[in-house]
């Protein structure tokens, strides 16, 4: 059996989007649905309790650096997950993975649960919606003269989920934003690229992403 770094070097070498995505144009979706790939072919090897946003970041900097050589990425931009130039485009991109998972004490015994759907993890997703909408009005724009516009604000979601509880139940289709957040229920839009539930080694659950569009 080869290794990890062979087996997921493999999917970067010789990079290309696939074609089942070729009718896509925009650049992030692009990389998205080549990350996705990779993450696929990487689940089998890394257990799902270990992934969460800082890795799933990792593997979409990854493709987007082996599919466009000349892009540039920053790292926690002014407090968005990430940035990312390529020729005349700038975009800004916040990501959430959400997973229930379950501790293991020392001894090897099951601990209690981490993670799961609800109005809290609900919440800070419409939090990521409400930055990336008013980054335009940001007092650091004023104060360091930036003067570059941004070309795309995109929240990309992922979440692993078995049969309950579901995490689809309020994210695909997406619920209305809680009342908190309602004066900005408006300015999302949800982009579908077809991308198709991952299944998890040694377990019932599956990854799911979705790519969302903030105006």
């Amino acid at each position: 059996m080869q290794g990890f770094s062979q087996s997921v070097g493999n999917s970067v070498r010789d990079r290309q989007v696939p074609e089942e995505y070729a009718h896509t144009t925009g650049f992030v979706e692009s990389v998205l649905q080549t990350t996705w790939a990779d993450v696929e072919a990487a689940i089998f090897q890394i257990p799902l309790p270990l992934w969460n946003e800082s890795t799933f970041r990792w593997f979409f900097v990854r493709a987007a650096l082996s599919t466009f050589p000349e892009v540039k990425c920053q790292l926690e931009w002014n407090k968005i997950d990430l940035l990312v130039q390529l020729e005349n485009e700038n975009h800004l991109i916040e990501f959430k993975f959400y997973g229930r998972n379950r501790h293991q004490r020392l001894d090897g015994s099951t601990g209690g649960w981490k993670g799961g759907p609800g109005r809290k993890n609900y919440t800070e997703f419409w939090d990521c919606v409400r930055k990336l909408h008013k980054f335009e009005s940001e007092r650091w724009r004023q104060r360091h003269g930036e003067r570059e516009q941004i070309s795309g604000r995109h929240l990309i979601l992922a979440y692993a989920e078995s049969e309950t509880p579901i995490y689809r139940d309020w994210y695909q289709p997406l619920r209305p934003a809680p009342p908190t957040h309602c004066d900005i229920n408006a300015v999302l839009r949800a982009k579908d690229l077809h991308l198709h539930a991952v299944e998890c080694r040694g377990s019932k659950r599956h990854l799911r992403c979705q790519l969302f569009e903030v105006q």
